[in-house]
């Protein structure tokens, strides 16, 4: 609105010295390309007046689409062209029929600023209730997705992530691999040491699997005490070496802060899908090298290729 206003004088005051200095073609006179020309003028006024103001915008760093609304550009044209009228008018009437339009002019204007401002805090009022809006929406993805306890990503979440990713690696090329990590003996634990030892254990697992497994694409609770790791393009060498860092580290890890003589070890199933095998079908094979791991006596990682030698 400052903006309408400052044009709506610039143009007057150049139509007053115009007529002031005598200009050949007098405002009460002009043609329609003359007044086309004005219109130009104004036109012209506004593209510089946006160029400068986008400038501005950009010199403190701020979107450029701050500096630009199709509302407030149409309301600078049409004060910059009401103020054109206006000075043909005071050529071509009284002062009497000036005053009365200029004072409609003016109640016009005034309203259309007040209009303005409750469009404003109407656009303010609604962006604020769309980003709390998302933030809500991502909120419930998160609890959706996410394993209270541990706060890793849950078994939906994981069923879904490896029916996208093995599609995804049909078409690549590349290798899937997942490893089926089971907390030894995790009943036990819960019953010399209590469950709520048991969560703490749980929620320290987690902490140690997000922390040293930086190259995993995917960690997640998949059952009680059952975790998985999705890894997409590693060969078996440094999937096995990660894995058995993963158990080296529960194994040394100090349980006896949570409960007295208390130790926590793991066994892990690792499958590698490299054809068009189904998430299920992958997800069987780690199993079944878990199961191994356990029948072998736990605390121990076991791979396809070494379940398949065993049982040769």
């Amino acid at each position: 609105m400052t903006n309408a206003g400052l044009m709506s004088l610039m143009v007057l005051a150049s139509g007053l010295m115009y007529v002031t200095i005598g200009g050949p073609v007098p405002l009460g006179h002009l043609e329609l390309q003359s007044f086309g020309a004005v219109v130009l003028m104004l036109v012209a006024m506004q593209v510089i007046n946006e160029a400068g103001m986008m400038g501005l915008v950009r010199m403190r760093g701020q979107p450029a689409r701050d500096s630009l609304s199709l509302f407030d550009t149409a309301t600078e044209l049409t004060a910059g062209l009401i103020a054109v009228l206006v000075a043909i008018v005071w050529n071509r009437m009284g002062i009497e029929v000036f005053l009365l339009l200029l004072t409609v002019l003016v109640a016009g204007m005034l309203a259309l600023k007040r209009f303005a401002e409750m469009r404003l805090r109407l656009e303010r009022l609604v962006e604020e209730r769309t980003e709390a809006l998302q933030e809500k929406t991502l909120q419930l993805e998160r609890l959706v997705a996410r394993d209270t306890l541990t706060g890793l990503y849950n078994r939906r979440h994981a069923d879904e992530f490896l029916l996208r990713e093995i599609a995804r690696a049909r078409h690549a090329g590349h290798p899937i691999s997942v490893a089926l990590a089971d907390i030894d003996h995790f009943k036990r634990i819960n019953d010399d040491h209590s469950h709520g030892v048991g969560d703490r254990v749980l929620e320290q697992v987690a902490r140690i699997f997000s922390e040293r497994v930086p190259g995993a694409d995917l960690v997640a609770r998949y059952g009680g005490e059952e975790f998985l790791f999705c890894f997409i393009g590693h060969d078996e060498t440094d999937l096995v070496r990660r894995c058995e860092e993963l158990r080296l580290a529960l194994e040394r890890e100090d349980w006896t802060t949570l409960s007295p003589e208390l130790s926590v070890t793991m066994s892990v199933g690792l499958a590698t899908c490299r054809d068009a095998s189904e998430a299920s079908a992958l997800l069987d094979r780690a199993d079944a090298c878990l199961y191994q791991a356990k029948r072998l006596g736990r605390n121990r990682v076991i791979t396809e290729n070494a379940l398949r030698t065993a049982t040769l």
